[in-house]
């Protein structure tokens, strides 16, 4: 991975810019609590310049 970018009803929670190859498969741990339910958003782009994305949704009670 080249970039990284996770969001939380599209705002910003983390971003990387690792410069560097990492695993194809990476694990990143960061800290979120959110206030409201709502859809959590990985971007990512690795260094061949392909895009991957995955979303899910978060509910909070």
């Amino acid at each position: 991975m080249k970039n990284i970018d996770i969001r939380y009803n599209d705002k910003p929670i983390m971003q990387a810019d690792t410069y560097i190859g990492i695993s194809e498969d990476p694990n990143f741990r960061f800290f979120f609590v959110p206030e409201k339910s709502g859809k959590l958003t990985v971007l990512a782009e690795d260094n061949e310049g392909k895009h991957f994305r995955h979303e899910t949704d978060v509910t909070v009670q």
